[in-house]
């Protein structure tokens, strides 16, 4: 019963990590195909420039304005996609820069339900596919938390397994088979950590810290 209970636990990591990641994934995705179907509105740039963010890893960042009409009334937004725009090369915040310039017209997608919302750039919905990595996490915390709690024929009937001549080699067996087994789960389990801490833990953590920033004025 020990055993049952810490090999449960075990694989419980597993599947939580992948249902959180199959969470965060899923809403990204779906908040990405909602700003798809955002209307296309002409728009003025009124602001277009690079700036210098508080990041280390990426301290380029690009700042947008710009001014459009719809259904009679002026709206103006700051946002070029659903992603922050920084960036670790001044060279690809600058060509946004450069794309955009000064009191030229692009064009602009305004959310319908919420006109005040708009964005420049539409999202990719490839960050979707993503989502199957997870799913594999999930598999191996469901199947092993089943496996765990599942009887086999022999101890359901309350049969003791008949010793045979080659009991030696099937330890053996078993033995090499659950070191292979915990460190192919070993390897998925870093793996896991290693992809939860780059896009949930260190983001979460740039949010947090972003919070003591202190405002700075730019000139358009």
């Amino acid at each position: 019963m020990g055993g049952r209970v810490l090999g449960s636990l075990f694989f419980l990591v597993f599947l939580g990590i992948g249902l959180l990641f199959c969470f965060f994934i899923g809403r990204e995705a779906y908040l990405n195909a909602q700003c798809r179907s955002w209307q296309p509105v002409e728009c003025v740039i009124l602001r277009s420039e690079v700036t210098e963010e508080k990041n280390n890893e990426s301290p380029y960042g690009f700042a947008v304005r710009y001014e459009y009409q719809w259904q009679g009334r002026t709206y103006s937004s700051d946002k070029w996609s659903r992603q922050r725009a920084a960036f670790s090369d001044f060279g690809k915040a600058q060509a946004l820069a450069d794309g955009y310039k000064l009191d030229t017209k692009a064009t602009c997608y305004v959310n319908p339900a919420n006109p005040s919302e708009a964005v420049l750039q539409q999202p990719t919905l490839w960050i979707g596919l993503v989502i199957l990595l997870p799913l594999v996490f999930v598999a191996i915390g469901a199947i092993g938390v089943a496996a765990m709690w599942t009887k086999s024929p022999t101890a359901q009937e309350g049969q003791r397994p008949i010793s045979t001549g080659k009991s030696i080699s099937s330890r053996a067996s078993k033995q090499f088979g659950a070191r292979a087994g915990a460190g192919f789960f070993a390897f998925f389990f870093v793996i896991g950590a290693v992809v939860f801490y780059f896009l949930t833990l260190r983001p979460l953590l740039g949010v947090l810290s972003a919070r003591d920033w202190a405002p700075s004025l730019h000139r358009a």
